[in-house]
Order: C-alpha cells, then sequence, then structure tokens
C-alpha cells in the first residue's frame, strides 16, 4: 500500500475515534443536564423591579440571602418601623416570630440557582434590579446575617450582637456597628472596608482584596488575608493578629494592650506608633519598618534577620517584649514616646 493512501486511512480512523468520543461525552453532558436543552439557559422570569414592604413591628434576628445584587442594611434612628425593598419576583419577604428572612421565592430557586451550573453562564441574564435594601429602626437585635454571591455587602448604623456578612464577589463595608459580640467577615473577591465599629470579637476573613480598619474599638481581633494590603488606623484591642499572605501589613495609631502578632509571607510590615506590651512582627519575604510608641529600654528584644540588615539589637532586660524576624528584608525601627 503506498505511503500515501495509508497515511489517509490511519488520518481517517484516528478522525472517527475522536468524532466517536465527542458525541459519548456530549452525550453523557447531555444527560446530566436532564436531556433539555433549556438547561443552558435561566428560566425566563419578569425584570426584576423592586418593591418595598414595612412591618410594624421591629425584628430581633434579621438574615438576606441574594445570589446577585447588593445587600444595604442600615440603621435609621428616626425609622418607625422595618422598610424592606426588593424585588417580588425573585425575593420572599418573611417576618416570623421576630425573625426577618429576606430569601429568593421558590419558582426562583427552583428554576435557576439551586440547579446552576457553569454551562448557565453561556446565557447569564442579569437584568433587573436584584438589590436588597432593609432600613431599620436602631434598636437592640439579636442578630444580622447578610451574604451575596454576587454583589456587595454594607452594614451601617446598627446595635447588634452577632454580625456575619459574606460575599463571594463583591466588597464588603460596616460602619458604626455597636454592642457586637462577634463579628465575622469574609470576602472571596472584593474589598473590605470596617469603620467606627466596637464590640468583642472581629474575626475577619479577605482572600482577594484589600483590607482597611479604622476608629474600632474590640477586646480581640484576628484579621486574615491572602492578596491584597491590610491597613489598619486608630483603633483599639486587647489583643490582634494580623496575618497577611501576599500583602503589606500597615498599622498606624494601634493599641493593643496585650499582645500584638502582625506578619507577612510576601509583603512589607509598616507601623506608626504601634504600642503594646507584647509585640510579634514578622516577614518572610520583605522589610518590617517604622515606630513604636515607648522607651526602647522598657523592651526585652529579640531580633533575626537572615538575609537584610536590623538597626535592632538583642536585649534581654525589659518588661515590655518585642520579637521582630525578617527572612528576606530589612529591620527598621524607631521608638517615640
Amino acid at each position: 500500500m503506498k505511503k500515501g493512501k495509508k497515511f489517509l486511512r490511519m488520518t481517517a480512523l484516528v478522525g472517527c475515534i475522536l468524532l466517536g468520543g465527542g458525541i459519548l461525552l456530549s452525550g453523557a453532558g447531555y444527560v446530566g443536564m436532564g436531556f433539555s436543552l433549556k438547561a443552558f439557559t435561566h428560566p425566563q422570569v419578569e425584570k426584576a423591579v423592586r418593591e418595598t414592604v414595612c412591618y410594624k413591628d421591629a425584628p430581633q434576628c434579621v438574615e438576606v440571602y441574594a445570589p446577585m445584587g447588593d445587600v444595604i442594611i442600615q440603621g435609621d434612628e428616626n425609622a418607625e418601623e422595618p422598610e424592606i425593598t426588593a424585588a417580588s419576583s425573585v425575593y420572599e419577604v418573611t417576618m416570623q416570630f421576630g425573625a426577618l428572612v429576606v430569601q429568593p421565592n421558590e419558582e426562583y430557586r427552583s428554576g435557576s440557582w439551586t440547579t446552576w451550573d457553569w454551562y448557565r453562564l453561556l446565557n447569564l441574564q442579569p437584568w433587573g434590579d436584584y438589590d436588597v435594601t432593609i432600613t431599620l429602626p436602631k434598636r437592640m437585635m439579636d442578630s444580622v446575617k447578610a451574604t451575596s454571591q454576587l454583589g456587595d455587602v454594607s452594614l451601617s448604623n446598627l446595635w447588634v450582637e452577632n454580625v456575619s456578612a459574606q460575599a463571594s464577589c463583591g466588597s464588603v463595608s460596616a460602619s458604626q456597628l455597636t454592642q457586637t459580640d462577634t463579628f465575622k467577615v469574609s470576602a472571596s473577591l472584593g474589598d473590605v472596608t470596617v469603620q467606627g465599629c466596637s464590640g468583642k470579637y472581629l474575626d475577619l476573613d479577605s482572600d482577594l482584596g484589600n483590607v482597611q480598619v479604622d476608629d474600632c474599638l474590640f477586646d480581640n481581633g484576628d484579621l486574615a488575608g491572602s492578596s491584597g494590603d491590610i491597613q489598619m488606623a486608630d483603633s483599639t484591642w486587647t489583643w490582634l493578629t494580623v496575618q497577611n499572605d501576599m500583602g503589606n501589613c500597615v498599622l498606624k495609631g494601634v493599641t493593643a494592650q496585650t499582645s500584638v502578632t502582625c506578619g507577612t509571607s510576601l509583603g512589607n510590615v509598616e507601623l506608626e506608633k504601634l504600642s503594646s506590651s507584647e509585640i510579634h512582627l514578622s516577614a518572610d519575604t520583605g522589610n518590617v519598618t517604622g515606630s513604636i510608641a515607648g522607651k526602647q529600654e522598657v523592651y526585652r528584644i529579640s531580633q533575626e534577620v537572615d538575609m537584610g540588615e536590623s538597626n535592632l539589637e538583642d536585649q534581654l532586660n525589659g518588661v515590655y517584649l518585642l520579637e521582630v524576624a525578617a527572612s528576606l528584608g530589612d529591620i527598621q525601627l524607631e521608638f517615640t514616646e
């Protein structure tokens, strides 16, 4: 057989095998989508137009889940009754036993979000106003939980014991939240801003975005970032832990009465008048620079640099503790009264 004909036959054979495999895979995918080409599309719902609902009694608990759209929960000292604005074609709003719940209605859940798969991206229809806005009389509440899968979460001017704010693809902002027992913040793709808040415990986790914390007063704080800067200013804590994987940690005018731990894997630690009786600082790849409030002689100092320079020396005597380490970077710290 001539080489040319043999090559053509081999090419045809391979093509048939690939075609057959493609047909099998397509069939498997078709079965997985329920034997319906409609699986590629979102259900055709009416355009989301927001409407306002009011209740006479103020809730003790608020829970909002938005698959797409911003979530805004705000307290108003002049408000006499709760006011909820959301699209009735998308959300159901219920108030039972002091619990206000806003979530996608049954038709919307069964039509799109509970059975949503990757192939629906081929025909995403984000038309209409999916935002949820809740205005509450400013009274003490037990809990607030706000979640948005695709949108921002904003909380402001609330008295509440337990707060949870989560955004998968959007920013989280909180201002003037007081008397909080536990405040949990989580953002996967977006910035986080916390201003003028107070309470017992702040648990903040950011995957991809910057974090800004200003004018806060908490007993304890645990802040973690994966990619983005963490900046804090004019805030007071009993103990504070800040850990960043890839980005800078900047603490300005921060006081931690018992202890503060601040470290970065890839980034700088920058301080301005950091005050605490026990300070732990570390940078794997980056510098540790800035100023510490107080006199140098009152600190027991332990410093370690692998590849860099340090203006500090180990010091055995002192009432307070300062531990600083930089694997690939410099240590340049000053003491100010």
